[in-house]
């Protein structure tokens, strides 16, 4: 199957229009390109309701070709062989997901063979959708978003559709997703700080915040501040 019949087959259609028009108007090679976004659709949209839906934001895939991130998600972080690559960070995400879980009663399991269950109830996207490695350039990232903004912007609004939290991996992500959104939609986005954690608005009932760390760096110390982020977001008010 080719990278273009895998993303039109694979995702979202909304997302795939996007990623294709992305394609072309970059002059990615499509194998190059690493495609992300929801996981399963029905999950994301109701599994975490009544509270807000979950975005994560990474700066780039580990990866010396395009992937697709989706794909590797909801096979729980495995390739097409079964190797469980990227166990660092979708371990950790699988490990606050869990936690997050135990506080709402929703029955999500820690376990190699529990991760794709917790996996397919969020989205993933990273700034940089070409091949990058396991230790990310911020300069790279930074200037690879100016580039993308108005295609980032398109795809975070995406999903602007109902309430959903964007948890970013890290502050220059978090730094560099807000000041993406302002230059392409060219308005300043409004902060608000809540029991320690800082969060800007991106629509009505749509926010981001900074997780602390990069997922693969992210200590167990911090799992409880992620769970009430999530959880603070439904009723936050700018």
């Amino acid at each position: 199957m080719t990278h273009e019949t895998r993303i039109l087959q694979w995702g979202i259609k909304d997302e795939d229009t996007l990623f294709q028009e992305w394609i072309e108007s970059n002059g990615i090679l499509p194998e190059k390109f690493s495609d992300d976004g929801i996981v399963d659709q029905t999950k994301f949209d109701t599994f975490w309701s009544p509270y807000p839906r979950i975005v994560f934001v990474l700066k780039e895939v580990n990866s010396c070709d395009g992937f697709s991130l989706r794909s590797f998600l909801y096979n729980g972080a495995c390739d097409e062989s079964g190797y469980r690559n990227g166990r660092p960070t979708w371990a950790c995400v699988q490990r606050l997901l869990v936690r997050l879980s135990d506080t709402m009663g929703r029955g999500l399991k820690l376990g190699k063979d529990n991760r794709a269950e917790a996996l397919r109830t969020v989205a993933a996207m990273n700034l940089k959708k070409t091949p990058g490695g396991s230790i990310a350039s911020s300069p790279a990232i930074a200037d690879r978003t100016r580039q993308d903004r108005d295609f980032l912007a398109r795809q975070v609004k995406l999903y602007c559709n109902q309430p959903t939290v964007f948890v970013c991996g890290g502050r220059v992500v978090y730094d560099l997703l807000r000041k993406t959104l302002e230059l392409a939609w060219n308005r300043e986005l409004a902060c608000i700080t809540i029991s320690g954690t800082e969060y800007f608005q991106i629509e009505k009932g749509v926010f981001a915040f900074d997780a602390g760390h990069h997922p693969n760096r992210f200590p167990k110390r911090l799992d409880g501040r992620f769970v009430s982020a999530v959880m603070g977001a439904k009723d936050l008010k700018i």
